[in-house]
């Protein structure tokens, strides 16, 4: 295969990890029938201030090493089979509310590997990432909204997974892993920025998405 079978997406604020490029290639060349590899997320610039709640929020279940291939795949950073990309662009929000979540039903077709990750350079300040939260949720909420999902769903969901699940699971990660022990004093911040994508996910779903796309991060 040529890297032309290949495509990655990622945000300009990721870089990939040293060995990110020879893996993918040697899982995509294994496998004839693999259509996606989920990314996993590691914060190793980020780390002061509320830089690490903000990558928490957005990749507790992905942080490597894992033992098993995480629910969740990411939106921000794909890694596909050109093939089974969409022939259109579809509706702004579709990728992330469609595309990517019917692709992560097949975990048949998926893969992951401890060495395909990539470093969340995003230095914030508490604003930023308050702001950013709720803008990032907004606009994917009011895109749900958009293509069918009924909004009292959507925001019992919100409330559920982005205000107590998320926690949680971050939780989870830090009890297991002896490395993060020092991020316990986020409880607090990771709190607000929990319930800034919750309150985002409301506005979305009732009000629709403003300017959110344009502002989100």
């Amino acid at each position: 295969m040529s890297d032309r079978d290949i495509t990655v997406l990622l945000e300009d604020h990721a870089l990939p990890s040293p060995r990110f490029v020879h893996e993918v290639r040697r899982l995509f060349g294994e496998n004839p029938n693999l259509a996606a590899i989920k990314v996993l997320g590691r914060n190793q610039s980020s780390t002061s201030g509320w830089g690490w709640p903000n990558f928490l929020m957005a990749f507790a279940e992905c942080v490597p090493p894992v033992s098993s291939m995480p629910r969740s795949m990411l939106a921000t950073s794909a890694v596909l089979r050109t093939a089974v990309l969409p022939k259109t662009i579809g509706t702004p929000g579709s990728w992330e509310t469609e595309f990517i979540p019917n692709l992560n039903r097949q975990p048949e077709r998926l893969s992951y590997s401890n060495d395909i990750w990539i470093d969340h350079v995003e230095h914030c300040s508490p604003w930023d990432s308050l702001r950013g939260n709720f803008y990032n949720q907004r606009a994917v909420s009011a895109a749900r909204v958009a293509v069918g999902h009924p909004r009292g769903k959507l925001a019992t969901r919100a409330i559920k997974d982005l205000g107590f699940r998320r926690r949680r699971e971050i939780a989870r990660l830090l009890a297991n892993r002896p490395e993060y022990q020092h991020l316990h004093e986020n409880r607090g911040k990771l709190f607000l920025i929990g319930w800034a994508a919750v309150l985002g996910a409301l506005v979305g779903a009732y009000f629709g998405p403003g300017r959110a796309r344009e502002l989100m991060h």
